[in-house]
């Protein structure tokens, strides 16, 4: 039997392990139950999440934002510039999401969470989780939080399979647009530099190297081809913007021409950098400007009338030094 539960909203967790107290303003939601793709079911664990902004009357102006491997729920660590008044996450008309990933240590569910068969930490029992898993577990919070449907999905790098999956994983028109960054389709083994513990990196690893979109959803006698891409992809809202990075070596350029190849109607862009894959997390100039027009673009509802919330107009501009330093290879 598939088990999907409700979120209760204001959750405190009883215990919290040394990274949690990394995260400023974090929130916890606790999930009742949620059959995961291994079939194992999670039960009464926590998702840890950050907002900024209000809802709008339709419910309708959700952002959510997918961090990348070693990223936690706080957007303000590592794409700090785009967020303000008049940048690409506006929390003056958006209400603007990021949940904690399954197995990371920032917050949600992991082998430092408590299990609560047993009241000690999972440790090596905890179960291995999919992007898929993510998605839906972090749908169940936004279902609590009395989101109706959500504006756009954005997200780079691993961030870049979740926004992906967030169409697949949801009801038709529940997201409106996706903006894939720095990601693909589906992946196979790949080296990463040793930023997390051996047990929690091995479970990261796990989740994005069983990443692929196809998995389970066109039958078993199928290659994993640009038409079976093609297919699944139908699912998703067109329109999508994918972007690249020239000098990406982890997740190279041609994974995301087979991104806008295989999405309906898609547009590609690629960024000028000189930092491989972290370009994703550094060009934030060129970040800033193509969100922003895609958005208006793609979300024009948004942008009419006056901001939901009164600011000086000046917003948030500091950098902040990043506590995880989100460095994904050694490219």
């Amino acid at each position: 039997m598939i088990l999907t539960g409700l979120a209760e909203l204001d959750y405190l967790p009883e215990t919290r392990n040394a990274f949690v107290d990394l995260i400023s303003d974090q929130r916890f939601a606790l999930v009742s139950a949620l059959t995961l793709d291994s079939g194992h079911v999670l039960e009464k664990f926590p998702v840890a999440y950050k907002t900024w902004g209000v809802l709008n009357q339709n419910r309708d102006n959700v952002l959510v934002l997918c961090h990348a491997l070693s990223g936690s729920s706080d957007v303000e660590d590592w794409w700090g510039p785009l967020m303000g008044p008049g940048k690409a996450f506006d929390y003056t008309r958006y209400f603007v999401f990021c949940a904690n990933l399954l197995g990371s240590p920032y917050g949600s569910a992991s082998p430092l969470t408590t299990n609560p068969t047993t009241g000690k930490p999972y440790g090596p029992d905890f179960p291995d989780t999919s992007i898929r898993d993510d998605v839906r577990a972090h749908k169940l919070v936004l279902d609590a939080l009395g989101v109706d449907s959500v504006a756009a999905v954005i997200g780079g790098s691993m961030g870049g399979m979740a926004a992906l999956e967030w169409p697949l994983c949801t009801p038709a028109g529940y997201v409106n647009t996706i903006i894939p960054i720095a990601t693909s389709a589906d992946h196979s083994a790949w080296g990463i530099s040793n930023l997390l513990s051996p047990e929690l990196l091995e479970l990261s690893r796990r989740k994005m190297d069983t990443h692929d979109v196809t998995r389970n959803r066109i039958g078993d006698d199928y290659k994993p081809d640009d038409e079976a891409f093609t297919k699944v992809f139908e699912a998703v809202p067109p329109r999508a913007l994918v972007v690249s990075v020239d000098t990406d070596n982890l997740f190279q350029p041609h994974q995301q021409a087979k991104l806008a190849k295989c999405l309906p109607d898609a547009t590609l862009l690629t960024l000028q950098s000189p930092d491989g894959h972290d370009g994703f997390l550094l060009e934030f100039e060129a970040l800033n400007e193509i969100i922003t027009i895609r958005l208006k673009e793609r979300c024009p509802w948004i942008y009419e009338g006056r901001p939901l919330l009164e600011t000086d107009g000046i917003g948030k501009t500091a950098v902040k030094d990043s506590v995880f330093g989100e460095v994904e290879s050694e490219w």
